[in-house]
C-alpha cells in the first residue's frame, strides 16, 4: 500500500469511492442524502483547496482505495471523511492513514467525529488513540461522538 498526498486529478475517484464507502452508513440511517453520498466535485475541489487530502493506493492495481482529510483550525487538526473501500477494510488502512495525515501537519491537538451508533469506528479511533470529548444530538435517531487526541 502506498500513502501518498491526493492529487486534484484524483479527486473524481476519490468522490466515487467516498459514495462506495459510504453507503453502509446510508443504509444503517436508511438515509441516501447524507452529505457523503450527495457531495459533489466542486465540493470535493473546495475541501482540497482548504487542507490535505491523504490517499492510500493499491500498488498491484494503481487504484485509489482509502483517502482522509485535514483542516487546521489554530492548533487543532480536524479530521473528514476517513474511507477504506469496503474490499479492503481490516487491513490496517485506516490506522495507516490516520497516523499519515497526523504526521502531515504540526498541530497540538486532532479532532474527529462518527456516529455514535458504529461500533467499529469508535473501536478503531479508540485503538488509534483518541478519546471521546462530547456528544451530539442532532435527532432522535441520529447523534454523533466526538473524537479528540492530544499532542504531548
Amino acid at each position: 500500500m502506498i500513502f501518498t498526498p491526493a492529487l486534484e486529478t484524483d479527486l473524481p475517484e476519490i468522490l466515487a469511492l467516498q459514495k462506495l464507502a459510504f453507503q453502509s452508513e446510508a443504509e444503517a440511517l436508511n438515509d441516501w442524502t447524507i452529505q457523503p453520498m450527495t457531495e459533489t466535485l466542486s465540493e470535493i475541489h473546495a475541501e482540497f483547496n482548504l487542507g490535505p487530502i491523504l490517499k492510500a493506493v493499491d500498488e498491484h492495481t494503481g487504484k485509489i482505495v482509502g483517502s482522509i482529510r485535514a483542516q487546521k483550525k489554530n492548533e487543532t487538526l480536524l479530521l473528514g471523511k476517513l474511507i477504506v473501500h469496503p474490499d479492503f477494510r481490516r487491513q490496517k488502512i485506516a490506522l495507516r492513514l490516520l497516523d499519515e495525515i497526523e504526521s502531515s501537519l504540526p498541530h497540538l491537538r486532532t479532532e474527529l467525529f462518527t456516529r455514535a451508533d458504529n461500533l467499529g469506528n469508535i473501536a478503531l479511533y479508540r485503538r488509534a488513540g483518541f478519546h471521546i470529548f462530547k456528544t451530539e444530538k442532532i435527532n432522535d435517531r441520529l447523534s454523533f461522538v466526538f473524537f479528540e487526541k492530544q499532542i504531548n
